[in-house]
């Protein structure tokens, strides 16, 4: 899914994507798909804000170094570093890795675990993903008043 969010005087283009876990390997993206992706929010990038977001399953990455033992994942951070793009996501999204990530091309002001969502996102208190929801902060000026949006997902 995607789409461009306006005010007067800016815009956002908010893209969603979803790598299936290894365990369903006849699902994985191919690395010429994650390619295409990059391609195509790059050429986004050169022209607006864009936040591409979403559940990657690439367990076994270790953000802090833009590194992976895994050939596939590592193919994966090499076409994300001929990107503009950042990932911001600096800590577990489930209970053992950083699955959920947010490519952006702009400063966000804060990104966190959104405890309060994750809380309201529950059927008689059993969270229905095992996933945490996160929360985003973005600069979003409007009528020359910087208004701060909070953005929340979970997957």
């Amino acid at each position: 899914m995607a789409c461009t969010i306006y005010n007067a005087n800016d815009s956002f283009h908010l893209i969603s994507f979803y790598n299936p876990p290894y365990e369903s390997s006849n699902y994985v993206w191919p690395i010429d798909k994650w390619k295409k992706f990059f391609y195509s929010v790059e050429n986004l990038a050169t022209s607006r804000n864009v936040i591409a977001l979403g559940d990657a399953n690439l367990p076994k990455v270790n953000w802090d170094i833009m590194d992976s033992i895994n050939d596939y994942e590592a193919d994966v951070l090499n076409l994300l570093n001929d990107t503009r793009m950042d990932q911001i996501v600096n800590f577990s999204t489930t209970s053992t890795s950083t699955l959920d990530l947010l490519f952006v091309n702009f400063t966000v002001i804060n990104i966190e675990r959104d405890y309060k969502f994750d809380d309201s996102y529950s059927i008689i208190g059993k969270h229905v993903s095992n996933h945490y929801s996160l929360s985003i902060e973005i600069p979003w000026n409007y009528e020359g008043r910087v208004n701060i949006p909070s953005v929340h997902f979970s997957f």
